[in-house]
């Protein structure tokens, strides 16, 4: 049986009480009751109710209140979990889909085969989304980029990256007159002689694309957009577009694959002219007193495995574009 408290605070996440009754299986009525008791004990009003619902000044210091209580019951379990021989647990990692892929899977493997009572469970969306189920206690960890100061918030970064534009020898051939195999970057007006595709706007990397051609003057128009990387290199390696990417996605095999091929068909990542803002990747946890020892010991395995990752693939990117 769910306590006000309880009710109340899913009565918040959901902003319905129609959708906490249907969840638990309890009438709306008997939501209601429970908010109205809170009231009464506390003398306020906790929620306006028209025109829609939505807290009260009140009602926000008590979700505030009782996101703390929680956390600190969870931390106390945590801690006596922590103390015993057998580690249960579970991790949950929000991280976009686009960066989960790249190495989740060799970090899962070493941290599976220390804690394998510890489930693990990625969360996909972007890193805004992310900050606000971190701090409601719903993520233990984030993977996110650009991530601005917050008290709440310990921030570790993994690397700064740059962004490169991608697209094959055949295509920059084609489409810029003067490009020769021993360029080592693009000009800044050449990107709009190029059928340009993009990320989906909104995404970190395009904000700092668009901000670099609000710099330049210049209003580029996208061909086709897309949501994940691996659909855009694919467009890519059939001469059809040309696309921005952060260097760490490259780590995927089809990009060093591509990266790799000689001739016409080989994928360059080239620097843009001008273009010199770097993206933070960070790992973002909870400022807390107490972290479970898998929390900290993901977060070092996550950190060395990227940091190893990406040495390797700055060697690829800088080979001869000429091969």
């Amino acid at each position: 049986m769910k306590t006000s408290e309880e009710v109340f605070l899913m009565a918040v996440e959901e902003m319905s009480f129609s959708k906490v009754a249907s969840k638990n299986y309890i009438s709306q009525q008997a939501v209601s009751g429970h908010i109205k008791k809170l009231e009464k004990e506390l003398d306020t009003k906790l929620f306006v109710r028209s025109p829609k619902l939505q807290l009260t000044e009140t009602g926000r210091l008590l979700y505030a209140s009782l996101q703390k209580i929680r956390r600190i019951e969870e931390q106390v379990r945590e801690a006596i979990a922590d103390s015993s021989e057998m580690v249960h647990g579970h991790l949950r990692v929000g991280v976009h889909t686009d960066r989960a892929h790249l190495m989740f899977h060799t970090v899962y493997q070493i941290f599976h085969a220390r804690y394998p009572n510890v489930t693990v469970s990625l969360i996909g969306g972007h890193t805004y989304e992310f900050l606000e189920m971190l701090k409601r206690g719903q993520l233990d960890l984030v993977v996110g980029r650009d991530v601005l100061p917050d008290k709440e918030l310990l921030r570790e970064t993994i690397f700064d990256e740059p962004i490169y534009l991608v697209g094959t020898k055949r295509l920059l051939r084609s489409y810029i007159p003067d490009w020769t195999k021993d360029r080592t970057c693009i000009m800044p007006e050449e990107l709009l002689l190029l059928p340009l595709a993009c990320t989906s706007f909104g995404c970190t990397v395009m904000d700092h694309i668009n901000r670099f051609f609000a710099q330049q003057n210049m209003q580029p128009s996208y061909q086709c957009e897309v949501g994940d990387y691996m659909t855009l290199l694919a467009l890519c390696r059939l001469h059809e577009c040309a696309f921005f990417c952060p260097e760490s996605n490259m780590m995927q095999r089809e990009f060093i694959e591509g990266m790799n091929m000689t001739g016409d068909d080989r994928v360059l990542a080239i620097p843009v002219l001008h273009m010199d803002s770097r993206i933070r990747v960070e790992l973002i946890s909870r400022n807390e007193e107490f972290t479970s020892r898998y929390v900290r010991d993901f977060r070092q395995i996550l950190l060395e495995e990227y940091r190893k990752s990406v040495l390797p693939l700055q060697e690829i990117r800088k080979a001869p574009a000429s091969v």
